[in-house]
């Protein structure tokens, strides 16, 4: 099976609005959905780009024999990994009924067989004594190093796998490079930050295909930090726009 390239990264699934229970799948503007348990928001998907599906590239490149994710989420990458033959297992650790609910009747509607999928309702971060080929890990929300570093360590540690990848891995590595006098993508640095990170089973070695792709996702990463910036300022204008009009109001 040949690698995936960040143009490939299409949700396989298509998405309506739902909700179960406490787990709601809304549309937040045209073409974008939010997924929220209770009053927080657990991921979006844009279906313009496609972004969210294209942040699984490396581990959809990666994937082998048995594997373990963790956070059903929306099920993109579940959805792939079940269409991967080198795939022969696909295990979720997800602690949240509502949204096992919620996707299951996405996958319904998708008329898509998720049979072979096994659910483990279960915290992620309680996770041992599991021994497969993969571990892949996506339940939190946050994307910063000092918060995610011992969880991830803990899992790592405290299972057997031959490949653990985590969300969001490129965009560290890149802020790595980036900070350390914008070192280039290549197999050396990316060597260096695997030993800065000092994760059990995490890739040592990456081929030059999976290099580009971690190239072109880090491209992504900064026309998509402009896209944020460019919103939150639009929205301070609007906000500086009503503000005025309503000292004018006050004022006449």
């Amino acid at each position: 099976m040949s690698l995936m390239k960040i143009e490939d990264c299409v949700s396989p699934l298509e998405y309506e609005e739902v909700s179960v229970g406490n787990a709601h799948l809304y549309l937040y503007e045209p073409g974008y959905f939010k997924l929220r348990h209770n009053n927080d928001v657990w991921m979006g998907h844009d279906t313009h780009n496609h972004w969210q599906c294209a942040e699984f590239l490396m581990e959809l490149n990666l994937a082998y024999g048995r594997c373990i994710t963790t956070g059903i989420g929306l099920g993109m990458i579940q959805t792939y990994l079940l269409r991967n033959p080198n795939v022969s297992e696909v295990i979720v650790y997800e602690k949240n009924q509502d949204v096992i609910d919620l996707f299951k009747i996405i996958a319904n509607k998708n008329n898509l067989d998720i049979s072979a999928l096994q659910f483990v309702k279960k915290d992620a971060d309680e996770m041992s004594g599991e021994d497969v080929d993969c571990i892949f890990l996506d339940h939190w929300d946050s994307h910063i190093w000092e918060f995610l570093s011992e969880r991830i360590r803990k899992i790592a540690n405290n299972n057997n796998c031959k490949i653990l990848w985590y969300w969001p891995a490129v965009l560290h590595y890149s802020r790595w490079c980036k900070k350390h006098q914008n070192l280039p993508i290549n197999l050396k640095t990316y060597q260096d930050w695997v030993k800065y990170i000092n994760v059990r089973n995490f890739p040592n070695h990456l081929s030059e295909e999976n290099l580009e792709n971690i190239k072109m996702l880090e491209k992504k990463y900064a026309e998509d930090s402009v896209k944020h910036i460019m919103q939150e300022y639009k929205s301070y204008q609007e906000r500086d726009v009503l503000r005025n009009k309503m000292l004018t109001k006050y004022k006449n």
